[in-house]
């Protein structure tokens, strides 16, 4: 009896250590395979909590500039080098302080800004959901998350 009984234990053990390496071998393949109907990464720019910017930063733009979906004409501006200007007051008032945004290869950072922290530019490119680009003078938080 105690013979059988440790055979059935030695069983089920076995069942799930096998159940064991399959969820994990699956949640393995997942990570690595990306979903075909995955949008790519989206960066948003908020100034004082509204969106005032939004830019699809995926490799499906071809690698290159990063492709714009949203843009508060009030607060932002295109420059000649693909970059955008970022008002704190608006683009009728520049001289309230501004941010110069640059989206390339997947990546967003703020290369130039008017504030005296310079903490915004010190941050470099970002180009995971996890990071963020902060300008606590200028109230402008720049964060990416994945477009479904």
């Amino acid at each position: 009896m105690k013979d059988r009984q440790k055979k059935n234990d030695i069983r089920l053990v076995v069942v799930l250590l096998i159940l064991a390496a399959l969820s994990a071998g699956f949640t393995a393949f997942r990570r690595l395979v990306p979903e075909k109907n995955a949008g790519g990464p989206v960066a948003v720019v908020k100034l004082d909590g509204r969106e005032v910017l939004r830019l699809s930063l995926g490799p499906e733009n071809g690698g290159g500039d990063a492709e714009l979906l949203f843009c508060d004409e009030a607060y932002v501006s295109k420059r000649e080098d693909g970059g955008f200007y970022v008002y704190q007051k608006g683009t009728a008032d520049p001289d309230g302080g501004m941010n110069v945004l640059m989206a390339e290869n997947g990546h967003i950072s703020c290369t130039e800004a008017d504030c005296p922290d310079q903490v915004c530019v010190r941050t470099g490119s970002i180009s995971l959901d996890t990071e963020t680009i902060v300008c606590l003078p200028h109230k402008m938080i720049v964060t990416i998350f994945k477009e479904n």
